[in-house]
């Protein structure tokens, strides 16, 4: 049985300002279990010359449907195959022509909002690339690297290099490291003689691992039932606990994947959507999304033009609960005798047409379906039932940087804390980089202190998504922070800013006066020059947010950081009292 795993405190993710809640949907929900995909490249290395073409795809043991490459560079975060790059196939993305800004983070990202490990792709305008594995290699396993030149031949000497120290020079270019283990992980390059040096990459020794988005609001459905008939009208509500902002419900249907409620389709109302009058094309696969990227469980609607309905529940049902399943007609009375199905075979027929289903377990899960002589049957709908689960209540935790910003010079010391209202017992801070996914501070990096996590010393590798998780499973909203080894940092907001504020950004240099005038961008588009450095956006609403970078003339340019903005949360007066 597909079921909801035993954890005490499992919880969902929240908006920016309030983060997390305990998970109370799980009393009447199941997550259901993706099977794992892959990102496979080809061919198969991580770094490319500039012109070159490379195609990446999705791959899982029974199908890649609904898998889609996605990827952060400093052009966009989250950015889709096809959306202003690459070429969308299935689930395959063909690059026709790389050049140095198609560097960055790919991923698989599921349709149902799961994603895959990702890895990392380096472009080069250089004469000489590492071709080294673009994956997690197994502990024990043998590494070719191998130094490769754009147009001589490819068995030039070369000298090898782990984490700046050479490790020795090898006369026909490649070398070989025999049973890795975990000490073998870091950052290595090569070089050969007159031709220069390649960029760093990468080698992790650990398995696979697949990261699975975690559920954080519920979709409802009013009238409560999965089946309707043609003309009928329904409302579909992503609810959570403290607001919904931010949610939109989206779609797989046969006439388009993940499209959003008003494009083409019902009429959005907040985070609520309105269909007035179903057609048999709505049929579909309906969900929650976040702007942020997560996502809710997803729930079957079928559209019938017959006659006749199963009135089942929409949602899993609870281990133990009874269960009652009703058949309807469309304009015959409602208590017609009827019979009732499951897997294809009669379970019994009910004189007033519902059955009910007392204390269901595991045995009662399976598709349904009802008929009723001289109108017809119904389409079929599955029932799942969850286990029950024991949860505890766990306050939010968010996570704080200090110094408060999302881009550091090399060599910068930053801490991390995981901050909650009554305590920060049980979280720890977790982040996924080039080096690995999901590793915990003390895991290779970091110096945790309690909930705390310190750098004092930070590298181009500790680039990455950081977040805090709770000892249960619970996870914060993450935050991206990214080191450069350039000269040139934009100070902006870590965490998504709430509408209406004021936005101050400010252009630093590592060693010269911090108020040097200072030329700021928005999505690659001038905003304008400040004498003094720092720029304010007054009032922000929704269309401040974007990509911003900045630039300091004979000082060079930052990487760019995303601005985002939170709806301002709707007041209301509290209950009257009982």
């Amino acid at each position: 049985m597909k079921s909801c795993r035993r954890a005490r405190g499992t919880m969902e993710e929240r908006t920016p300002q309030n983060l997390l809640l305990c998970l109370s949907f799980l009393l009447c929900c199941t997550i259901n279990q993706v099977l794992p995909a892959s990102l496979t490249v080809s061919p198969s290395r991580s770094q490319f010359f500039k012109g070159d073409s490379v195609s990446l795809s999705c791959e899982e043991d029974s199908s890649s449907a609904g898998w889609t490459v996605r990827r952060n560079t400093t052009r966009g975060t989250r950015t889709q195959c096809g959306d202003g790059w690459g070429k969308p196939a299935g689930s395959t993305c063909a690059i026709s022509y790389m050049d140095q800004l198609d560097s960055g983070v790919y991923w698989c990202e599921w349709r149902e909002g799961a994603a895959s490990s990702s890895i990392q792709l380096t472009v080069t305008g250089g004469s000489v690339i590492l071709q080294s594995p673009v994956l997690p290699v197994m502990e024990g396993d043998d590494v070719t690297l191998s130094c490769h030149t754009k147009t001589a031949p490819s068995n030039l000497p070369a000298a090898f290099y782990k984490d700046g120290s050479l490790i020795r020079t090898e006369p026909a270019g490649h070398m070989t490291l025999h049973h890795v283990t975990s000490s073998d992980e870091g950052l290595y390059r090569c070089s050969i003689s007159g031709h220069g040096e390649s960029p760093s990459s990468s080698i992790s020794v650990s398995e696979k691992v697949t990261l699975i988005s975690v559920v954080p609001a519920a979709l409802t459905v009013s009238p409560s039932r999965s089946q309707f008939f043609k003309g009928d009208s329904v409302s579909l509500s992503c609810e959570e606990d403290n607001s919904s902002a931010g949610w939109t419900v989206r779609r797989n249907t046969t006439r388009g994947t993940r499209t959003q409620c008003g494009d083409g389709w019902g009429k959005p109302a907040g985070s609520t959507c309105n269909i007035s009058s179903l057609l048999l094309h709505d049929s579909g696969v309906y969900w929650c999304e976040w702007r942020e990227g997560a996502a809710s469980s997803s729930i079957q609607l079928t559209v019938t033009g017959g006659s006749v309905i199963l009135q089942s529940p929409v949602l899993p049902v609870m281990e133990g609960d009874d269960v009652t399943l009703s058949c309807h007609t469309k304009t015959a009375p409602s208590n017609l005798p009827a019979a009732f199905y499951k897997d294809g075979s009669l379970i019994r027929t009910e004189p007033a047409g519902h059955m009910t289903l007392h204390h269901v377990t595991s045995s009662d899960e399976g598709l349904y379906r009802c008929s009723i002589r001289g109108h017809g049957e119904s389409p079929s709908s599955r029932i799942s039932v969850s286990e029950k689960v024991t949860l505890i209540s766990v306050l939010p935790a968010a996570l704080t940087v200090s110094p408060s910003r999302s881009q550091f010079f090399r060599g910068d010391s930053v801490s991390l804390s995981c901050e909650e209202d009554n305590s920060s017992g049980g979280w720890t801070v977790r982040r996924n980089t080039t080096r690995g996914t999901r590793t915990q501070c003390g895991d290779g990096w970091g110096k945790p202190a309690g909930s705390t996590c310190n750098i004092s010393s930070l590298l181009l590798h500790d680039s990455g998504v950081y977040w805090c998780e709770w000892r249960e499973g619970a996870a914060s909203s993450s935050i991206l922070l990214t080191v450069t080894g350039g000269s040139v940092i934009l100070q902006s907001p870590v965490l998504p800013v709430m509408e209406g504020d004021d936005v101050t950004l400010s252009c630093h240099t590592k060693t010269a006066p911090s108020n040097l005038p200072a030329a700021f961008y928005k999505d690659g588009s001038l905003i304008r020059t400040e004498p003094a450095g720092h720029m304010t956006l007054h009032h922000v609403t929704s269309s401040d947010e974007g990509l911003y970078r900045c630039s300091i003339s004979a000082h060079g340019e930052s990487p760019s950081s995303r601005i985002s903005v939170s709806e301002k949360p709707s007041t209301s007066a509290p209950p009257p009292p009982q």
